[in-house]
C-alpha cells in the first residue's frame, strides 16, 4: 500500500474555518504525500457549509462530499455530533475499499506539521492509532471490565467474547487495557474496521436503555470506546502499530505530559490534536516555535473567542476531558 488518503468531517459554522485549517495544512506541511487525494465529508442531516468554504476547499483539490450517513445520532449531545465520525470515515473506507491504499482519517480540530509517510501502512499492518492521553473512563490493566465497558464489548460481539492488549496513556503513563484515541485513525480500507466500527454505533443507537446509566465522561466516550473495542475484535494486536504522540499530539496536555515524552518545538511534531488550546493567550509560552509556523498559525488557525462551539468531529469544551 503506497498511496495515502486523508478525510475529514465538515459542516457549517466553526468546523469551517478547521477545516480549511487542516486541508491547508495538509498541502503545506505533509512532506511527500502533501498532494496526496483529501475528502471532506459533510453529514447531510447538518447545515452545509458556505460556498466560500466549498470554494476554498476546491481550489486546495479537497473533495467535498455531502451525504445523508448518520441515521443513528442526530442530537446535539456531543456524545451525538462525534457519531458523524464514524459514519463519515465508514463511507470512505467503502468508498476507497479496492484502493491499494491507507486511510487516515482525522479529527477537524487537528493539524498536519510535518510528514506523514510513517502513516502509509505496508502489508503488515492493519491498523495504526495512538492510546488515550489519560485513563479516563479505560480500564486499569489486570482489572476486570465494568458494567459499562462489559455492554461495550457486547455491541462489538454479540456473543460477548473480546480481546484486549496492555497500552499506556500519552500523558500520565498508566497501563490500561487498550482504549485508543479515535481522532487520528490510519485503516487499510480493505478490513472493513470503520464500517464496522459504524455498524455496531447503530448497534448502540438501538440499546436506549444502554445510555439511562451512564455517567457523562462515558456517554461523552461511549463511541470511542466502542471504536476501540470493535478494532481489537476484529484485527490481531500484532496487525495494530501503536503511533508515538507526535501523530496525534494533545496540546491541551502538553504542560503535564511527563518531560521524557514531551515534545518541546511544536515545529516536531507531525500532527497536533489541538482541540480549542488554540484560543488561550498562554499557548506561544507553552512550546518552542519558529517564526514562520507563528505565522502561519496566526494567519490560516488563531481565532477569537467568538468560535468558541464544538461541532461534530471536534472535542467539546465545558464537556469531559477530550482523550
Amino acid at each position: 500500500m503506497n498511496q495515502l488518503f486523508i478525510g475529514f468531517v465538515v459542516e457549517a459554522g466553526k468546523l469551517e474555518h478547521m477545516a480549511l485549517a487542516l486541508a491547508r495544512s495538509i498541502r503545506t506541511f505533509a512532506g511527500p504525500v502533501k498532494d496526496c487525494p483529501v475528502y471532506a465529508v459533510h453529514p447531510a442531516h447538518k447545515p452545509l457549509p458556505g460556498m466560500d468554504t466549498i470554494t476554498a476547499l476546491t481550489k486546495l483539490n479537497v473533495i467535498f462530499i455531502s451525504h445523508d450517513l448518520n441515521h443513528s445520532f442526530r442530537g446535539d449531545h456531543p456524545g451525538d455530533r462525534i457519531a458523524n465520525k464514524t459514519f463519515a470515515s465508514a463511507f470512505l473506507e467503502e468508498h476507497l475499499e479496492a484502493s491499494s491504499g491507507t486511510l487516515l482519517f482525522l479529527d477537524t480540530d487537528t493539524l498536519v506539521l510535518n510528514h506523514l509517510t510513517e502513516l502509509i501502512l505496508d502489508e503488515t499492518t492493519d491498523c495504526a492509532v495512538k492510546p488515550v492521553d489519560v485513563r479516563n473512563i479505560g480500564i486499569p490493566w489486570g482489572d476486570n471490565p465494568d458494567q459499562f465497558w462489559r455492554e461495550i464489548y457486547l455491541m462489538a460481539d454479540a456473543a460477548g467474547r473480546y480481546r484486549t492488549f496492555r497500552v499506556e496513556t500519552t500523558v500520565d503513563n498508566l497501563p490500561i487495557c487498550s482504549y485508543f484515541n479515535s481522532g487520528v485513525i490510519a485503516v487499510n480500507p480493505g478490513k472493513n474496521i470503520l464500517r464496522y466500527w459504524a455498524s455496531r454505533t447503530e448497534e448502540m443507537a438501538r440499546r436506549r436503555d444502554f445510555f439511562s446509566e451512564l455517567t457523562p465522561a462515558q456517554l461523552f466516550h461511549r463511541n470511542q470506546a466502542l471504536f476501540a473495542s470493535c478494532l481489537t475484535t476484529r484485527i490481531d494486536e500484532d496487525r495494530i502499530r501503536i503511533l508515538p504522540a507526535r501523530f496525534n499530539y494533545p496540546f491541551h496536555f502538553h504542560t503535564q505530559m511527563q518531560p521524557s515524552d514531551r515534545i518541546e518545538r511544536l515545529d516536531l511534531i507531525n500532527i497536533l490534536h489541538y482541540h480549542d488550546h488554540f484560543l488561550k493567550n498562554t499557548w506561544r509560552n507553552e512550546i518552542s516555535i519558529s517564526s514562520h509556523l507563528t505565522d502561519w498559525i496566526n494567519t490560516h488557525v488563531v481565532r477569537g473567542p467568538d468560535q468558541n462551539r464544538s461541532p461534530a468531529g471536534t472535542s467539546a469544551p465545558g464537556g469531559p476531558s477530550p482523550v
